[in-house]
């Protein structure tokens, strides 16, 4: 899966809330793909070399690894649904 992220609000992403539902999704897939950069783990999920989207590599590990660590959520189906709320297919 590859999307391109458009309009992102990123004024929050640095905030960590005491609430996890006051960070949006944007802001807080954007954490995500940065954290999980840093944390080595870009062969689960990464930026496209040209930063304006993102692709999932290891689906079975992005649901077991990564998601839970940043959304309530943590069915594949749900983030993906967000995910198309805030982006647009790559043509």
């Amino acid at each position: 899966m590859s999307r391109y992220l458009t309009n992102l609000d990123l004024s929050q992403v640095g905030r960590r809330t005491v609430r996890d539902a006051e960070q949006k999704f944007p802001c807080k897939l954007y954490r995500m793909l940065m954290e999980t950069e840093t944390e080595g783990l870009s062969h689960i999920v990464s930026w496209h070399p040209q930063g304006r989207c993102f692709r999932v590599h290891d689906q079975e590990a992005f649901v077991n690894e990564v998601l839970p660590k940043y959304f309530k959520k943590s069915k594949y189906r749900s983030f993906q649904r967000r995910s198309e709320e805030h982006t647009s297919e790559l043509q």
